[in-house]
């Protein structure tokens, strides 16, 4: 496969992949929070079902798909996770990477400024990048072009993330 190729089943996916990210969006209010301490951060480091959820459901869709011969960084680890994981190839020297919910703090929180993030590296550039906001129903995809659905969203800053660029589709 090459990088056209996946860049051409991914876009074809995108619908797909919205319903899985929905997940997230319905599980929102009804979280169980753990801290994975990857950063040594309880309060940053956070991971939710809604993540174990949407990342399943993406590698249960990538799977059945010639991607899976991708190497694959996913963001989120389990025993369930890992036994989809395992069955990706790494043997067409493309690299898939997937944050399954982007923002678990904003997430937890209950704001909705959280997204779906999957990319393709050629071993050279990236190639693709598909960021997916499920509570506005809004995407960016980064390729060699730049598309994104519905209307330019507002550009906001939320208290106390002065470094955090956050998108809406509505004024705050």
């Amino acid at each position: 496969m090459t990088a056209e190729q996946a860049i051409q089943a991914l876009t074809e996916l995108e619908s797909t992949v919205t319903t899985v990210c929905h997940r997230a969006r319905d599980l929102q209010f009804q979280l169980n929070v753990s801290a994975k301490f990857d950063t040594g951060n309880a309060s940053l480091d956070v991971v939710t079902q809604a993540d174990y959820e949407v990342q399943r459901g993406l590698l249960e869709l990538l799977v059945d798909t010639p991607l899976r011969d991708c190497t694959l960084y996913s963001e989120e680890d389990s025993p369930e996770l890992y036994l989809l994981q395992k069955q990706f190839t790494w043997t067409n020297g493309l690299s898939l990477t997937i944050d399954p919910v982007d923002g678990t703090r904003r997430f937890v929180e209950g704001a909705p400024y959280y997204s779906t993030i999957i990319g393709l590296h050629d071993g050279q550039r990236p190639r693709y990048h598909w960021l997916y906001y499920p509570s506005f129903n809004w995407w960016l995809r980064l390729t060699d072009q730049v598309e994104q659905s519905g209307p330019t969203p507002f550009v906001i800053r939320l208290t106390g993330a002065e470094n955090n660029i956050v998108y809406s589709n509505r004024p705050l």
